[in-house]
C-alpha cells in the first residue's frame, strides 16, 4: 500500500536516512525544508510492517506553455531501498504519482533523470514523454565581478514550455537555497551560483563564461555549451498534450 503523506507529519528522520541511504549526500533538514515545506507538497510512502521501502516527494509549481499557465507536479527524491528492489515499487509509486497530481488538478508530472539511469527506462517503460536533456560540466580558471541584487529573471521566449515565477517564488527557487546563491554582475550579464552550480545567466553568456570558472549546469535546449562535457538526461513528462520544446534552467530544477 502506498501512502500519501503531508511532509509536516512524516517520521522526518526516517525518511532522511532513507532518502539518504540511496542518494549519500542527499542532504539534512535544510534540504528537507527547501524541497517539501516552502510550498505544497506530497511525500508517497511504501511501507511494510512499519518500515519504509520506498518513497518519492512531489512538489507543485507553475508551467507556461502555449500561451497556457498551467500547475504541474515535479518527482523530487524517488527512492527504493536496496534489499526492496526489483519488486516494482518505482513503478508502483510513479502510477501513484500520477494519479495524485490528476487529483491535485495538475495537467503534467515532471522527472529529471540522467540517460543511464533505471529511473529513465522505468518512466519510458510506463509511457512517459522523454525531452532530450543535458548535464553540462566546465573545468576551468576565471575570476569574478562584484555581486549584484536579487531580481527576477528574465523568461525567455513564448515558444519553449518554461517555469513560471512570481518575484518571492523566483526568489526561493533561485537564490534562499540550502546553500544560499549568489548573483555575479559583469557587462552585459548575469549569471546566478550555488558553489559551483551555474543556476543560470541572463545576457552576454560568451562573456560571463569567460568570467566563471569551473561550473555544472543543465539544459533542455539545442544551445551550445563550447568546452563543456556533456552527459545525456532526459526531462520525463507524464500527461495529455505534453510540449516537446522546453526551456528548464539548472536552477528551474528540484
Amino acid at each position: 500500500m502506498i501512502d500519501v503523506v503531508d511532509p509536516r507529519s512524516i517520521d522526518r528522520a526516517a525518511y532522511l536516512g532513507a532518502l539518504n541511504r540511496c542518494f549519500p549526500g542527499w542532504g539534512g533538514d535544510a534540504m528537507f525544508d527547501w524541497c517539501y515545506l516552502r510550498g505544497v507538497a506530497d511525500l508517497l510512502v511504501v511501507r511494510d510492517n512499519g518500515r519504509m521501502l520506498a518513497g518519492s516527494g512531489v512538489v507543485y509549481r507553475n508551467v507556461r506553455a502555449t500561451n497556457e499557465t498551467m500547475r504541474v507536479g515535479i518527482i523530487c527524491g524517488a527512492w527504493t531501498d536496496s534489499d526492496a528492489r526489483r519488486r516494482g515499487l518505482f513503478r508502483d509509486v510513479m502510477e501513484a504519482a500520477r494519479a495524485l497530481v490528476r487529483r491535485r488538478d495538475a495537467t503534467m508530472l515532471l522527472g529529471f533523470v540522467k540517460a543511464d539511469n533505471a529511473s529513465a527506462r522505468g518512466l519510458r517503460d510506463l509511457g512517459w514523454t522523454m525531452i532530450p536533456a543535458r548535464y553540462l560540466h566546465r573545468v576551468g580558471a576565471g575570476s569574478q565581478p562584484a555581486l549584484g541584487a536579487a531580481k527576477s529573471r528574465t523568461l525567455h521566449g513564448t515558444e519553449h514550455a518554461r517555469f513560471v515565477y512570481t518575484d518571492d517564488e523566483w526568489r526561493a527557487q533561485f537564490i534562499d537555497r540550502p546553500r544560499p546563491a549568489q548573483q555575479i554582475v559583469g557587462d552585459g550579464w548575469r549569471a546566478i551560483v550555488e558553489g559551483n552550480r551555474l543556476l543560470d545567466i541572463e545576457g552576454d553568456r560568451d562573456r560571463a563564461l569567460e568570467h566563471l570558472g569551473e561550473v555544472f549546469t543543465y539544459s533542455t535546449t539545442s544551445e551550445e555549451w563550447p568546452g563543456f562535457e556533456s552527459t545525456p538526461g532526459f526531462l520525463g513528462v507524464a500527461g495529455d498534450d505534453v510540449p516537446t520544446a522546453w526551456d528548464v534552467r539548472n536552477g528551474d530544477r528540484m
